[in-house]
This record gives structure tokens, C-alpha cells and sequence, in this order.
């Protein structure tokens, strides 16, 4: 079952996805300067697909308004494939965002997809575990970027497959329902943790999903983004108008 909310989802909706993308750009570097303002690093953790590729574009052209050496990023997820793939997650932040900024390596926390899914899920939890600050013991990210697919599935995390959103483990490896892919990908445990999470959603084809997540109906369960609810942190949905569609006015 689901936790309930604790906090009410802000919801934010924009024309466009690239005016979507452009605000939530804008919110992570008011965020990224105030967290930077009371702690020595910031943490976050961001996820693939072509709509974070708007994203990652407006954070390359930052310059010199994000301080990268304070910055440690991590992936929600990835595909078990090299770095060099065309599918690799990492693969295409570096290209689009991180090749174009200065980051130290090793504040870069890459899912090795080209190793052993269930051993890389182990040794990237104990490295989120290791690197994170603790809130009451537990590691927390400062930030989780999210997106959402067509089905309602979030990270790697799918319809159907309830043992991974009540895993008590912070990394798992899985297959994709369809495809048979092997994946990397974070849970519902460490996400909610989260001081805050983000969900970046265009298009009119997440209408449905988005309406029975954010009205947290019965029908929601069936929608892996719904098990998405910070258990202390503030949760934020950044939409366009196509995928705010069925949300009433």
C-alpha cells in the first residue's frame, strides 16, 4: 500500500516543454544557490529520456551561476548498456549537459551499465549510502528529478512489479516488462527521503496517468509514479499544458 501524502503535491503547469523545461531549470538554480548557502554540497539525482534532455541543455548554458565543484550528481536510473551506447543514460547527459560544463569526476556517480545489473545495484546503493548526508540516520538527497512514461511508470520502476516499489533496498536491478532490458534503478525508499522531488511531464499522451496520481485515486495504485510521496520533503509536478490536460481548472 501506498503512504499517504504528507505534504500536498505543488503542481506547476506551462505551455510548452520547452518553457516547462525552462522553468524548472530556473527552480533548481534558486534551489541549488540556497541549499549552497547554509551546506557545503548539493545532491541530486536526475533521470534519462529525451524530455531531461531540455532540461540538461539549460543547465549546460548555466555558466558560471551553478558552483559544478559543490555539486555531486547521481542517476535515478539506466539502461545496462556502456556509457558510450546511445540508449546509456550518462551517456547522453554527458553529451547534451556534462561535457559542456566543469564537474569534477568524481562528483560525477554514474549506474556502470555495463557491469553486472545485480552487482552494480548493490555496490551503487552502498555508494548512496556511503557519499549522502543523513536525515535521521537514513541518506537523503537534497533533490530527485523524476519524469513519467505513458504506462505511469517512473525511474525504472513499472506497472506490475509491486515488489520493487515496497523494496526496502535503495537500488534494485529489474527487466523491462516488454523488452526484457536489464535496468538499473533507484526505489520508492530512497526517493521519498528526498527533500525535495521533482517530476518533469510533457506531452497530452501522460494526461491520464497524471490526473489519477495527482487526484490519488483508487486507480492510482496501477501508476508506479503514484508510490512517489516524500515523507518529510516537498514534492513538484512541472507539466505542459498537454500533460496537465485532464487536471479540473
Amino acid at each position: 500500500m501506498k503512504a499517504p501524502p504528507t505534504h500536498a503535491p505543488h503542481t506547476r503547469v506551462f505551455h510548452d516543454p520547452e518553457e516547462t523545461a525552462g522553468q524548472l531549470a530556473g527552480f533548481l538554480l534558486a534551489l541549488i544557490g540556497k541549499r549552497l548557502a547554509e551546506s557545503e554540497n548539493f545532491f541530486m539525482a536526475v533521470s534519462g529520456g529525451s524530455t531531461p534532455l531540455l532540461l540538461f541543455h539549460r543547465l549546460a548554458h548555466a555558466g558560471g551561476r551553478i558552483p559544478w565543484n559543490r555539486i555531486h550528481l547521481f542517476w535515478v536510473d539506466e539502461r545496462c548498456v556502456p556509457p558510450g551506447h546511445p540508449e546509456s543514460n550518462y551517456g547522453q547527459a554527458q553529451q547534451v549537459w556534462l561535457q559542456k560544463i566543469t564537474m569534477p569526476r568524481e562528483n560525477i556517480h554514474r549506474m556502470r551499465g555495463e557491469d553486472d545489473p545485480v552487482i552494480e545495484a548493490q555496490r551503487y546503493g552502498r555508494e548512496i549510502e556511503n557519499i549522502l548526508p543523513k536525515k535521521k540516520g537514513l541518506p537523503a538527497f537534497d533533490v530527485v528529478l523524476l519524469g513519467l512514461g505513458n504506462d505511469g511508470h517512473t525511474a525504472s520502476l513499472f506497472p506490475g512489479d509491486n515488489d520493487s516499489l515496497i523494496s526496502e533496498k535503495s537500488c534494485l536491478a529489474i527487466r523491462h516488462p516488454q523488452t526484457g532490458q536489464n535496468r538499473i534503478t533507484l526505489t520508492p525508499r530512497i526517493i521519498n527521503r528526498s527533500k525535495i522531488v521533482c517530476f518533469l511531464v510533457t506531452g497530452k499522451e501522460k494526461a491520464a496517468p497524471v490526473q489519477f496520481i495527482l487526484e490519488n485515486s483508487p486507480s492510482s495504485e496501477k501508476f508506479p509514479g503514484s508510490y512517489i510521496r516524500p515523507e518529510e520533503g516537498e514534492l513538484y509536478w512541472f507539466l505542459d499544458a498537454g500533460a496537465a490536460g485532464r487536471i479540473p481548472a
